[in-house]
């Protein structure tokens, strides 16, 4: 029978037994723990027999190889061949333009050439400095070499408020021109990056560039930086006859003299014998300390040319002042001074009492 206030009794292994029911969590407390067993899976459907018969086809195909034609493989070389020789080629000559250029391979050729207020040109295979005065030039071909191989950089600014900061302005830049074959126009300013190196524009153009290889110190506006130091240079096989005169008298001796030897020290520094400046005569005579009436002594040298026609060589000293350097004028040359120190003349200072 069953119990007063309860259902029907049932055996305890009759039928099953239920779980009892969850509750749900206290204030606080955490979630309750979960029933991590995966559930069952589903079967597998079986492949049927056209999907088994399928299957070996898919296999084969994925493991075949791709053939490309002859012709499509040849076409893709030539376009890959097109390719690299335009982007070579477009390389090249992106390398080309930034490449330095020469600034003036006609060098070579020019017949006159402007420094500033100097002029310089080429007569009979020789140059020689017609401005501001008349003399004999050296230099000028070392100089037109090294500007035959200058090279120009590209454009380094072209923003006239910069101009100060090179060195070219108008009022403080020096302008070059060269007349010959293919003239040629420049304002040089200050040195460059390098000691050989110098910045350069056109005139009337702000754009600014720096020619490498070029000497600022040699393209001077000074005329005494061209004009030849040299004031004699004879050889003593054609020299005949000399004559000095000096406070201490006078000596004249000709080669057939006995004493002829004793002239080998002034002979030696004849042979090439050149001052440390040369300058404008009428500049100088304007100065209160240069007196040059006042001759300290004179050489004339009577010398035999190359057609052996006789020719005579002559030029007087005379002290500045209270220096140690000597002013010497060479008969034939007017417009220019040579100056001297004092040491220089001592193989030329012939004592008469060593003559006797």
């Amino acid at each position: 029978m069953d119990a007063p206030g309860r259902g029907p009794h049932r055996h305890p292994h009759q039928g099953r037994l239920r779980a009892p029911a969850a509750r749900a969590p206290a204030r606080g407390q955490g979630l309750p723990a979960l029933d991590l067993r995966a559930a069952p899976s589903r079967p597998r459907r079986r492949a049927g027999p056209v999907a088994a018969a399928r299957a070996p086809g898919r296999r084969r195909r994925a493991g075949r190889a791709v053939r490309v034609s002859p012709r499509a493989l040849g076409r893709l070389v030539l376009a890959f061949a097109a390719l690299a020789a335009v982007y070579g080629g477009w390389t090249a000559l992106d390398a080309r333009s930034r490449r330095p250029k020469l600034l003036y391979p006609a060098a070579a050729q020019a017949r006159s050439l402007a420094v500033g207020g100097v002029r310089l040109e080429k007569g009979d295979g020789a140059w020689s400095l017609t401005r501001p005065f008349a003399a004999p030039a050296e230099g000028v071909d070392a100089a037109l070499a090294e500007l035959a191989a200058a090279r120009v950089s590209a454009p380094l600014s072209d923003d006239p408020a910069r101009l100060p900061l090179f060195a070219l302005q108008d009022s403080s830049a020096t302008r070059l021109e060269v007349e010959g074959a293919t003239p040629l126009s420049l304002l040089l300013g200050g040195p460059g990056a390098d000691p050989d190196s110098v910045f350069v524009r056109e005139p009337g153009s702000p754009v600014v560039r720096e020619v490498d290889g070029l000497s600022r110190g040699r393209w001077s506006a000074d005329p005494g930086a061209w004009a030849d130091k040299t004031l004699v240079s004879l050889e003593a096989a054609r020299v005949t006859k000399v004559s000095v005169r000096s406070p201490k008298g006078a000596v004249a001796v000709d080669s057939k003299d006995p004493r002829w030897p004793k002239l080998k020290p002034l002979l030696d520094a004849l042979a090439k014998f050149s001052a440390d400046s040369v300058g404008d005569v009428s500049k100088l005579e304007a100065e209160p300390r240069v007196r040059l009436e006042r001759v300290e002594f004179s050489l004339e040298v009577e010398t035999l040319d190359y057609k052996g026609d006789p020719a005579t060589l002559s030029f007087t000293v005379s002290p500045i002042g209270q220096d140690f350097r000597h002013l010497a004028k060479v008969k034939g040359r007017d417009s220019v001074v040579y100056s001297l120190a004092g040491w220089r003349l001592d193989p030329l200072r012939l004592d008469p009492k060593d003559f006797r």
